[in-house]
């Protein structure tokens, strides 16, 4: 035997939510920015990253092996690390290779990676240190 039915199926289908109950918690990474402030210099570095990316793309001679990718000969005329130019004294290139991406993937995954580390994380420690992270962080990961 089952228990007790409904008069109703529409009975089945109501809400059981009360007026009283407390929110429903927001689910989203942003809920650890400061309400009001605004990730300028994180939203600055992804505008950076796209146009530097399809500046890239657009002077390329032919193309990488990746997705949208642009050769190497063109990634190191740009600045990225490639140690003989290094060693020579061309020391400039520690930060400039930070800036640059050698196909769609890695730039898609680095700007998911940094807006959502990066809103958060200039919303905690403010713009100017956010800049001096980014920069350290830059140049030690090259």
């Amino acid at each position: 035997m089952s228990g007790p039915q409904p008069a109703t199926d529409e009975a089945v289908f109501e809400p059981a939510v009360t007026e009283n109950a407390p929110p429903r918690p927001r689910l989203d990474f942003l809920r650890f920015v400061p309400v009001g402030h605004r990730p300028i210099a994180t939203f600055a570095f992804v505008t950076i990253l796209v146009v530097l990316f399809a500046c890239s793309y657009l002077v390329t001679d032919e193309g990488g092996e990746g997705v949208l990718a642009p050769s190497i000969d063109t990634l190191v005329l740009l600045g990225g690390l490639f140690r003989p130019l290094t060693q020579e004294g061309e020391w400039w290139r520690f930060l400039t290779a930070p800036f640059l991406h050698v196909d769609l993937i890695h730039l898609v995954l680095n700007l998911v990676a940094l807006f959502c580390a990066g809103s958060i994380l200039e919303g905690l420690v403010g713009r100017a240190w956010f800049l001096a992270i980014y920069a350290v962080g830059a140049v030690a990961g090259s």
